[in-house]
């Protein structure tokens, strides 16, 4: 998806007993415990392209980039490689002997990543060959963005800044400070011909102008209400999605909203709670909901039609369309299911690694790119 956050409140502070803390994030156990998996009448299957291993990314927000022959991967160690997409073979490897946070990002001739102290990395994307470094005012969670001649970073302590792509000098920056207690994840910003999107942890999505960082608007999706400050977060984490007549988003503890892009302005709010993101179809919309349901929403209305209970608690990643018909989530176990677009009915199920699949699976064409937090990495095909 999306920077998910494991899905729920972050799990890398200590206890929270009804209070706020002092590390600024928040944990408690998940909303229902993790479904067990049924034996399943497959209707659908995904065929292995190619399996290759050493991809470790433990807690790390990594996912592989597809830019033209080229797919870019890292290792929370600090390894990136070029492979081949078609046959998973190797075509440079580079060791920064760094730990990277967040990755991979990239524009065609550069690929981006970030090391847990802040520092991003621009390699060139032929050679592996290191273009630039520039450091951020904080750890990276989230993969730099690039489009439109522009390099966005978004750092942990709410600094957007925008760098120029070939020498890695800052055009401007600006700066939203979180709330005192959010989730451990990060909305992707979204860059478009002009602006930046940026969801942010008070529940509120922003357009920045990509040549100033001037605020064109704000829109508020979540208010937050409660007496304490874990009753009031309402953080955007996932994925922003946009098509050619609105922005699509959903906040965790609020709704799921669609905004006219030229003011900001609500057209329609149905109550939701997610942390990863939505998946834009031709007409639908597909989100994982708090309890890792998985629902259709009606892209024009907003109404809510199927909804898929099979993987309640596991963790789920923002859906991907492997075709028309199917979509892909993947969960906690490693595990990536099948499931029917038109009826919400889980139809096939294949395991990628034996950990965690944290970030959303890309996706070129109908190959799905799926890498896994113990070093699996897979390139699947439905048949």
């Amino acid at each position: 998806m999306p920077a998910r956050s494991e899905n729920r409140l972050s799990l890398a502070c200590k206890a929270v007993f009804l209070a706020v803390l002092v590390s600024g994030c928040a944990t408690e156990p998940p909303p229902v415990p993790p479904a067990e998996l049924l034996l399943l009448n497959a209707k659908a299957e995904m065929k292995s392209e190619w399996r290759k291993s050493g991809f470790y990314a433990g807690r790390s927000q990594l996912q592989p980039l597809p830019l033209a022959e080229g797919l870019y991967v890292a290792s929370r160690e600090g390894v990136v490689q070029r492979l081949d997409r078609i046959t998973g073979k190797s075509d440079w490897k580079r060791d920064l002997n760094q730990t990277l946070g967040a990755g991979v990002g990239g524009d065609g001739d550069r690929v981006f990543v970030s090391t847990e102290d802040g520092t991003v990395f621009a390699l060139d994307s032929e050679t592996g060959e290191t273009l630039w470094t520039q450091a951020a005012s904080s750890e990276v969670l989230v993969p730099a963005v690039a489009r439109f001649g522009a390099v966005v970073v978004r750092s942990a302590d709410g600094r957007i800044v925008v760098l120029e792509p070939e020498t890695g000098a800052e055009r401007w920056s600006a700066s939203f400070t979180p709330p005192a207690l959010t989730l451990n994840g990060y909305s992707t910003p979204v860059v478009v011909d002009g602006g930046v999107l940026v969801g942010l942890d008070d529940g509120r999505v922003i357009a920045l102008a990509l040549d100033s960082g001037r605020v064109i608007w704000e829109s508020i999706v979540s208010v937050p209400s409660g007496r304490s400050e874990v009753e009031r977060l309402v953080d955007i984490d996932g994925d922003i999605q946009i098509d050619d007549e609105a922005i699509y988003l959903a906040s965790y503890r609020g709704r799921i909203v669609r905004i006219e892009p030229a003011q900001g302005n609500i057209v329609w709010s149905t109550p939701m709670s997610s942390t990863a993101g939505v998946l834009l179809g031709s007409d639908k919309i597909y989100v994982v909901n708090e309890e890792d349901s998985v629902l259709e929403v009606d892209k024009v209305t907003g109404v809510i039609g199927w909804e898929q209970k099979a993987l309640r608690g596991r963790r789920l990643t923002r859906p991907v369309a492997v075709s028309d018909d199917t979509l892909l989530v993947a969960d906690f176990e490693g595990y990536a299911h099948l499931i029917s677009a038109r009826t919400g009915e889980l139809v096939g199920r294949t395991r990628v690694g034996k950990k965690a699949i944290r970030t959303t699976p890309t996706q070129v064409g109908d190959i799905i790119y799926i890498q896994s937090s113990d070093g699996a990495l897979a390139a699947l095909r439905q048949r």
